[in-house]
Order: structure tokens, then C-alpha cells, then sequence
């Protein structure tokens, strides 16, 4: 105080109000006020600054405001603070607690007189936040007000959301829902496409669009939300924040590049904003959604696609570091992540002009690499191609986030697919869209027991590494298909129990010591996981061997007689012992697979003289498609045990089907494994019905 001497000018209690008038005047607006203490010669202050507020300019504004009013009491002038100030960062709330008692007490301490120092002056301050307060009625909603103004701009907030639902509903993206017969909103996907044709709602009608269906929508919410439970919402950086210390942590993080959802808020935020900014200025202060931080891969913000991936990288790898080092050390954290990656074709041909149709009727075929991709199929190649060449994309999506992961000190030590996805939304008809989301349970490395040897916490080899793959997976993989994990899913969720084993070493090492990456170590774990699926082959009868192999190749296409035959040889089967197993067409040199629709609809597995687990499968995706779960039930019913194997045949040729690019076959053995818990349990209840015929006694 009066130019760094320290006078005590504030033991004039005229003077130390005006400091804590100060103090309270901008309390709720610019700071949250938490305890204060005003000493003959200094102020202890513990607040919280409101968004877009910075310290400085809050004592800044203290310093400018009393300087002049003390001045004007004392009839002087000049400088009345020290330049400088001291503060603190409040680490958690243990914290919090000493420093909010420090100065609460520091009056007593410093042996002040009760009667003044805490008794007058809280007793004014008490006053002054009183007066100085609206009545409970006027105060604000985001004030945490609870009266007739609180009450009154909280109905906004909901009729505003309803008015936010119908812009969804009244744009020139919204298109027609033939099926239907109604409007389909703008955002059926997560994505603002081109439409040509348009269907325009009439706010005032009773069809889809309407502005009272859009209440509804609100109403119906509303309805479900429970009314004694308080939830709290705080927007802060991931890769600095603080709340997640000694928490459970389940966290959704972005998905690599694939949904821009700072941009497309835009959409919805100019609307909110029109009518929100009054209720909630701190929400609304910006003119359009923050950007620049949002950790996705999007080149055009970041200037190439190589720089978009390292933002992404290391933005993720520091927020998934700041997770990890304060995780609880007793619960994992999950991580939900539904990004699906997708093998496209390399493209350098398609770029001199000559289309992928007329290179695959000359039979030529190019090797299939690995790039990130945001929806239809996920197949997993098991081949070599998977690896990195100098014409294959750097990186996928599951690449860089597991990449992060590592990096970021976390340990994978299982998956959890979770059933997450509509089956009824764009995305998803007629694709083999993902239909789960994989949860990724980590648990900081740390804590992990350190070992060596090519065993925990220790250097493995890539053989070590193989081999615990071979060991592992198969059980793993048997847990997932009796979970009824869809075979769309099957290739991702197998990551996990993978990722497991390649995170439970420091480091897995090649034979010339150079450390085995991610991208190679998923390439390891797919092709682990097709020999896996390719011993189950040995649960087939020899037609279904034979027919596993041509439809890899030909699909339900037709092929030469002459191949196979070769290829009947090799399986201990013969063309002809097909055709009468009813699975095989053959004329004229050309020999070709039935598909279900072919089938003979009366077909009785009992009856079958040469009875195939193909046939088996396809009959039950024809009853299915046809007749539904009931009548698939019936078939599984007279199959029995076989049915189980005809199960993981659908698992089989699924895999097949979407390496192969074969979605409309794919989608087929997906329902069919989608649906087998309901064919099981009627198929189950139908069985218990047969009549069985009792003995005699004699």
C-alpha cells in the first residue's frame, strides 16, 4: 500500500469496504468469489475466473476501481497497491480447502480484533452481498437462479431446443423418405450431402416436421429426465484438465478424421445462439464453434494430411498421457471407439485413366492396403500387403488412436464390443456399417509388474510375440462367438485380446532388434486371427471344405469344371457327390454354388442322405429372409447340434465375404449370426414342444 511502504490504510473500515465492495461487484459475472480477507495493509482473495476472464484483468480491475476511491476518500492521490501481486493455482480440491481456511483465519492469526476484522466487516460484507443481490425471483438462470426469472428462461431454453430440432427439419438438404412415406431430416448422417430434389415441411401441419411434433420431441425428454438429480458439465482441454484425477474414466474421444463436429454445430449453433446469447453469454460468446482445437485429422485446417495426422497424434497422445497419470489406481479406464478402417485398392491406375472393372475382368488383381476410413465395409487382410510400402497410406485410423494409446503410458488389457448403433440408420441400410462400438479397457502401464525375458513389462521377440498370439487368441476368440459378437464386428473386437498381448511388453523387437509397430502388430493379430478361423474348418464336413475354397475365389459365380474337379480332389470330394448333395449346379463346362434362394424350400436335414454344414447354413439364411426368426427357429430345431456348426461357418464365409468385397452375400451372414439368440431360444421352445414317443413296460 501507498507506493510499496505498507501503511495500513485499511484498518479504516470506510476504506476496507470499499475494497469489498469491489470485490463483490463483478462476484457471479466475471469470478466466482470463494473467501476474502481484508488485512490493515493486504487482501487475500480465493476466486475462480469465468470464461474470458483472465486473473490479471480481474485484479487489475480491483487495483483501478479502490486506488481511485480511496484516493477520493483521503483526499490524495498517487499510487495506492504495490505493482505487483501474488498468486497461487489451486491444484484439487484438498488444496482448495487449506488455502480457503487459510484465509478465513488469517485475521485471528494475525491477532486482528474479532470485533472488527471478522465480526463489523463480514457482518457488512453479509449486508452488502444482500443488498447488492436481485431479490430470488430476479435472479438469472445461469446465476443458478431458481425463481420466476430462472423459471421463465429455462422454458426458453426448452422451446429454443425444439426450435433447434425443427432447423433439422426445415432446411433444403431434407429429402424424402419413400419407405416412409415422410420428411428425413438433414442430418440422417453425420454429414450435410448434395440433394438435387428436396422435401419441404409445413410448420403448421400434423405431418412429420411439424412445429408441435418438435415440442414433442422436447416434451417426451423432458418427461424421462429425472427431477431430484443435479448432473455437472464442464468444458475443458483434455490434454491439461485436471477433474479426471483419482476418477472412473469413461471417455469418447474423437474418431481420427472422421466426423468434422465443429463444423457441422455450425449448423445448429447460429440458431441457438440467436436465441440462447441473453440466457447463457458465456456459452454464446463466440460468433461460430471454436475449431482450431479440436482434435481431429482434417487437412484443410492444418494445411496437408500429413501435418493433420501429426496434430492428431500428438494432441491425442498428450490428453490420453494426462488421463493415464492421473488414473484411479484401482478402476480402468474405458474408452469407447468406433472408428471403422477400411482396404481400398491402390489407385495409381485409376489416375491414368483405366477404370478398377476392366483390370479385374482381365483377372488382374492388386494388392490391398490398409487406410483410414469412415464407414461401409472393415475387412482385415491377413496378408503382407497389410504392411506399410512406400505407395500404402502412412496410417490408419485404429493405427494412430492405439499408436496414441501406447504412447500415452496406457496398457490395452481387453475390448468390449457394445451394441451402440442403430440398425435402422442411414449409415447402416444395405452396408455393413459397424454395428458396435469396441470399449478398450486400459490401466496405466505403471502398474503393470515389470519382468523380462519376453514376459510382462519385458523385451519380447516377434516370434514371443506370435506365439503368445497362437496360445491366446483362440480362446479369446471362442469367448467372443459364444458373446454372439456380429461377424461385422468380429475382426475388430479380436483386436483387443491382441492389443493385450502386444501392450504387456516394454517393447516387441524383430530379429534385428528394430522395434515391431502397431501397424505390423495388427497385421500379426489378423492374420493369427484368419488361421484361427481357418482351423475351425476342421469342424466341416469335406463338401463344405471344397465349397469354403471355390467361393473364395468365385463367390456364387461360375467357374471352370475343370478347376473344379482339381479342386475336389484335393478335398476328398468329387463334383458329381456335390451336385447330389444339392449344394452345386454343373452344365456345359461350367459348375457353380446355389445360392439360398435356390434352395429347395422343403429340405429336411433328417432326410438328407448327404448332409453338408453349407447347406445347412444357407438353408437356415433362406428360412430366415423368408419366412423370418420363427421359421429359421423350425430348421435350427431339426438341425441340433449341427446347427452351432453352421453358426461358425456364417462367422467363416462372412470373413471371406468382406475381404472380398461381397457385401450384399456379407449382410446375409451378418443377420443370420445377429440373429441367432432369438432363432436359439424359439428354436429351444419348439423342441421342448415335440412329442416324443414313450416306452412300454412289460
Amino acid at each position: 500500500m501507498e507506493a510499496g511502504h505498507g501503511s495500513c490504510l485499511l484498518r479504516d473500515p470506510a476504506l476496507a469496504q470499499i475494497v469489498e465492495d469491489a470485490l463483490l461487484h463483478f462476484d457471479g459475472l466475471r469470478y466466482r468469489l470463494h473467501e476474502w480477507a481484508v488485512m490493515p495493509n493486504h487482501v487475500h482473495v480465493l476466486v475462480t475466473p469465468l470464461h474470458g476472464y483472465s486473473l490479471s484483468s480481474i485484479v487489475h480491475s480491483w487495483k483501478s476501481y479502490t486506488a481511485k476511491a480511496i484516493n477520493r476518500v483521503r483526499g490524495s492521490s498517487g499510487p495506492v497497491w504495490q505493482e505487483d501481486y501474488f498468486d497461487r493455482m489451486v491444484r484439487d480440491e484438498a488444496h482448495f480447502a487449506r488455502v480457503a481456511a487459510y484465509v478465513r483465519e488469517n485475521p485471528q492469526r494475525a491477532g486482528l480484533p474479532e470485533e472488527l476484522w471478522v465480526g463489523s466487516i463480514r457482518e457488512a460484507t453479509a449486508r452488502q452481498r444482500r443488498a447488492s443481490r436481485p431479490p430470488a425471483d430476479d435472479l438469472p438462470l445461469h446465476q443458478g437462479g431458481t425463481g420466476a426469472t430462472a423459471y421463465a428462461q429455462a422454458v426458453g431454453v426448452y422451446l429454443a431446443l425444439a426450435v433447434d430440432k425443427c432447423s433439422d427439419y426445415w432446411s433444403s438438404i431434407c429429402t424424402w423418405h419413400n419407405s416412409g412415406e415422410k420428411m428425413r431430416n438433414t442430418f440422417g448422417r453425420q454429414a450435410i450431402p448434395m440433394t438435387w430434389d428436396f422435401a419441404e415441411a409445413n410448420p403448421l401441419c400434423n405431418s412429420s416436421g411439424n412445429w408441435m411434433a418438435m415440442v414433442d420431441w422436447i416434451w417426451k425428454a423432458l418427461e424421462s429426465v429425472p427431477a431430484c438429480a443435479r448432473g455437472m458439465v464442464r468444458q475443458d482441454d483434455a490434454q491439461t484438465q485436471t477433474i479426471s484425477a483419482n476418477k472412473i474414466i469413461s471417455t469418447d474421444p474423437p474418431y481420427y478424421d472422421n466426423i468434422g463436429y465443429a463444423d457441422l454445430s455450425d449448423f445448429f449453433y447460429v440458431w441457438l445462439r440467436r436465441m440462447l446469447q441473453p440466457i447463457f453469454p458465456d456459452l454464446y460468446a463466440t460468433v461460430s464453434t471454436p475449431k482450431a482445437d479440436e482434435l481431429v485429422a482434417t487437412p484443410y485446417r492444418h494445411g496437408s494430411k500429413h501435418a493433420a495426422e501429426r496434430f492428431f497424434m500428438e494432441g491425442m497422445t498428450r490428453a490420453l498421457h494426462n488421463l493415464a497419470v492421473q488414473a484411479h489406481p484401482v478402476f480402468p479406464v474405458t474408452i469407447y471407439y468406433a472408428f471403422k478402417q477400411q482396404e481400398v485398392r491402390e489407385e495409381k491406375r485409376e489416375k491414368r485413366g483405366e477404370k478398377r472393372e476392366e483390370r479385374e475382368e482381365r483377372g488382374e488383381r492388386e494388392p490391398l492396403h490398409l487406410t483410414a476410413h469412415s464407414s461401409l465395409l472393415s475387412p482385415h487382410s491377413t496378408h503382407s500387403s497389410l504392411l506399410s510400402t512406400p505407395s500404402s497410406p502412412t496410417s490408419t485410423g485404429w493405427e494412430t488412436f492405439l499408436e496414441a494409446v501406447i504412447q500415452a503410458g496406457f496398457a490395452i488389457t481387453g475390448t468390449w464390443p457394445m451394441r451402440t448403433e442403430l440398425g435402422n440408420r442411414i449409415l447402416s441400410q444395405g452396408t455393413n456399417a459397424l454395428a458396435s462400438s469396441i470399449v478398450l479397457v486400459c490401466r496405466p502401464r505403471l502398474h503393470l509388474p515389470l519382468l523380462g525375458g519376453g514376459r510382462e513389462g519385458g523385451i519380447a521377440t516377434r516370434r514371443e510375440f506370435i506365439n503368445a498370439l497362437k496360445s491366446e487368441l483362440p480362446a479369446a476368440l471362442a469367448a467372443l462367438q459364444h458373446a454372439n459378437i456380429a461377424p461385422v464386428d468380429l475382426a475388430q473386437a479380436a483386436i483387443g485380446p491382441g492389443m493385450a498381448i502386444y501392450t504387456r511388453y516394454a517393447r516387441v523387437v524383430d530379429a534385428q532388434g528394430n522395434p515391431v509397430q502397431v501397424r505390423e502388430a495388427l497385421a500379426l493379430i489378423n492374420q493369427v486371427l484368419d488361421e484361427v478361423l481357418a482351423e475351425q474348418e476342421g469342424d466341416f464336413d469335406a463338401d463344405t471344405r471344397w465349397a469354403l475354397a471355390w467361393f473364395e475365389q468365385h463367390g456364387f459365380a461360375e467357374g471352370d469344371f475343370g478347376v473344379a474337379e482339381t479342386l475336389s480332389k484335393a478335398k476328398n470330394t468329387s463334383v458329381e457327390g456335390l451336385v447330389a448333395a444339392g449344394i452345386l449346379e454343373a452344365k456345359r463346362g461350367k459348375v457353380r454354388l446355389l445360392k439360398p434362394a435356390e434352395l429347395a424350400a422343403d429340405w429336411d436335414p433328417a432326410g438328407d442322405a448327404r448332409f453338408t454344414h453349407w447347406e445347412a447354413v444357407h438353408h437356415l439364411i433362406r428360412a430366415l429372409e423368408t419366412g423370418g426368426e420363427m421359421q429359421a427357429a423350425a430348421l435350427a430345431a431339426k438341425l441340433g447340434s449341427q446347427a452351432d456348426v453352421a453358426r461358425e461357418l456364417a462367422y467363416r464365409l462372412y470373413i471371406i465375404c468382406e475381404r472380398k468385397k461381397r457385401s450384399q452375400e456379407a449382410l446375409s451372414y451378418n443377420a443370420l449370426v445377429q440373429s441367432w439368440p432369438e432363432i436359439g431360444r424359439l428354436a429351444q421352445t419348439q423342441r421342448r414342444e415335440i412329442p416324443m414317443q414313450m416306452g412300454f413296460e412289460e
